[in-house]
């Protein structure tokens, strides 16, 4: 059996945020098929353009997710400038996943680390083993999940960085489903406290002021 993908007309980009969804463009544009069938007037596309649509979706969904952390950070914690990375699944090209922003950290010793912040439009296992597959997916439904992976320097390639299994979870920081669960292990990492914390706090701080005052 094989997965074959159709054009619905769409202009890439053009729907919004969808933060609880995969990207807009996969709804119902798959079709599982064994046997060829007739068409119903759709233009069927090759893996390689839907691998292609897949990018460009993500690329324009991570946009909109790096704006949605910056909002959500707290005003001193500004996320810094980073490329976007976009990958497919190249067996299920419907699928795919892409890096959106990242937060500066220190370790213990003081040496100097990231995380980066990343969403996938499927579920699957992280498995940072060397050699192996890192994305163990059990299904090919769309779905969502949020992670963030820990990035050191690459004391061996200058200006690079490599994934740092000493940190947290074999160098997974988070899984989540949730976007503002996601959200909120970024505040996390970046402040030592929840978002919700970091609010009160700063309520607390805007009434200590006025009653000075």
């Amino acid at each position: 059996m094989t997965i074959r993908y159709y054009d619905k007309g769409r202009k890439s980009g053009e729907e919004a945020l969808d933060i609880v969804g995969a990207t807009a463009w996969l709804r119902g544009e798959e079709r599982r098929i064994s046997e060829p069938r007739d068409t119903d007037g759709k233009r069927y596309i090759s893996a390689d353009e839907a691998a292609e649509i897949t990018r460009g979706e993500l690329s324009v969904f991570a946009s909109k997710l790096r704006r949605f952390f910056e909002q959500g950070m707290p005003p001193t914690y500004a996320l810094p400038e980073s490329s976007t990375e976009v990958g497919v699944i190249e067996a299920l090209p419907h699928l795919g996943w892409c890096n959106f922003a990242a937060v500066k950290l220190r370790k213990s010793n003081g040496a100097p680390y990231l995380v980066r912040f990343l969403y996938a439009n499927f579920n699957a296992q992280i498995d940072t083993t060397p050699g192996g597959r890192f994305f163990k997916i059990d299904s090919p439904r769309r779905s969502t999940m949020y992670f963030g992976l820990a990035y050191s320097p690459d004391g061996k390639m200058p200006n690079s960085v490599t994934l740092d299994r000493s940190i947290h979870h074999s160098g997974v920081s988070f899984i989540t489903n949730d976007p503002h669960k996601a959200l909120n292990n970024a505040v996390m990492l970046r402040t030592g406290m929840s978002l919700d914390g970091w609010n009160k706090l700063a309520a607390d701080k805007i009434r200590s002021a006025h009653s000075a005052a």
